[in-house]
């Protein structure tokens, strides 16, 4: 917990000097030494003026980066062994572009890429249409299964779709095989379902085995205007709060300015749990109390401060968490007329 923070290490430049330089250990490391966040050790480093090393050492703490500060034994493993990135990543137990980040650190001249590819990778799928076609198309396996039967990462294959000429789906369609594109590709239907019986973002998901948000930009991407929910509605057109505010864009006036002018008002604690931002370990989030994104341009704002354990609950079942807050915040805050 944050309340247990060693300061008395994260305060001492020398301390830190002597982990972070000397004995080479990463800030995720030290992080856990002081019981604080990594980034808070970030922070000590620069304002000590330490200087902090590439991101790949600091995200890859148990890399071996006694051999990949080693330009001589690098040289004689990817030169004269001709290793490739991949097999010395093995041997260094980090991602093969570390290993390129370091040859050309120590200026040591790389090979073509048709040279380091990963080895493991059945190029001879990947370099065969017909066979593409027919998993993709004809079969329906998503670009993340195929991935898994050529051994490389789904974007190589989604480059070998485009090179072929063969057309991907939509991302949503790709990573979810069950979801009914049938349905969600008829606007005729949709049209009918969410105007004509009135059916909201979450009903229509459930039919169609898929989140709101893809309903929602399935809605927009056919030109059907979205409905609005007024506050305090429940029934069938919002029994989660969705109906389309979701897609709706920020007020500009909501900035990080007033973020942190909302936080200070509340001492920068929770307004659910009361959790301070100290213990959430990053910057409470703030959130719209009747999830009205338009607060401020011709509306007043209501806004609160929450952890990140609070902020992610009111996602869901927003008519309850609305109703909720409100009635709270009148009741705590309504002769408070300094907040706002």
């Amino acid at each position: 917990m944050a309340y247990n923070i060693r300061y008395d290490l994260l305060n001492n430049k020398d301390w830190l000097y002597n982990e972070y330089i000397v004995k080479k250990l990463s800030m995720v490391e030290i992080a856990k030494r002081c019981n604080c966040a990594n980034v808070t050790v970030g922070d000590r480093l620069k304002s000590f003026g330490i200087k902090i090393r590439s991101n790949n050492e600091v995200g890859n703490p148990n890399a071996n980066w006694n051999l990949l500060n080693d330009k001589e034994w690098l040289y004689k493993k990817y030169v004269e062994e001709k290793l490739n990135t991949y097999q010395i990543a093995e041997f260094c137990n980090c991602h093969n572009s570390t290993v390129g980040e370091q040859l050309k650190k120590f200026s040591i001249k790389t090979r073509s890429s048709n040279e380091t590819q990963n080895p493991k990778i059945k190029r001879e799928l990947l370099n065969n249409k017909d066979w593409l076609y027919q998993k993709y198309i004809e079969e329906k396996f998503n670009t993340v299964q195929i991935a898994e039967l050529c051994n490389c990462s789904y974007p190589t294959i989604k480059k070998q779709l485009q090179k072929f000429n063969i057309e991907i789906r939509p991302i949503n369609e790709a990573f979810s095989p069950n979801v009914r594109w049938d349905l969600l590709n008829n606007k005729g239907w949709l049209y009918k379902k969410y105007w004509e019986e009135y059916l909201n973002t979450v009903q229509l998901a459930k039919i169609c085995n898929c989140t709101d948000v893809t309903i929602g930009n399935k809605l927009k991407e056919f030109n059907i205007k979205i409905r609005e929910t007024p506050i305090g509605k429940s029934g069938k057109d919002s029994p989660n709060w969705h109906g389309g505010i979701s897609f709706e864009p920020y007020c500009y006036k909501f900035n990080e300015d007033l973020k942190e002018n909302i936080r200070k008002k509340f001492n920068r604690k929770c307004f659910i749990c009361g959790k301070s931002e100290e213990d959430n370990l990053v910057r409470l989030s703030v959130h719209h109390v009747d999830y009205n994104k338009g607060q401020g341009c011709g509306y007043s704002w209501s806004l609160i401060p929450l952890c990140s354990s609070c902020h992610s609950k009111t996602n869901y079942n927003r008519y309850y968490w609305f109703n909720l807050l409100n009635n709270y915040w009148l009741y705590k805050y309504f002769t408070n007329s300094n907040l706002f």
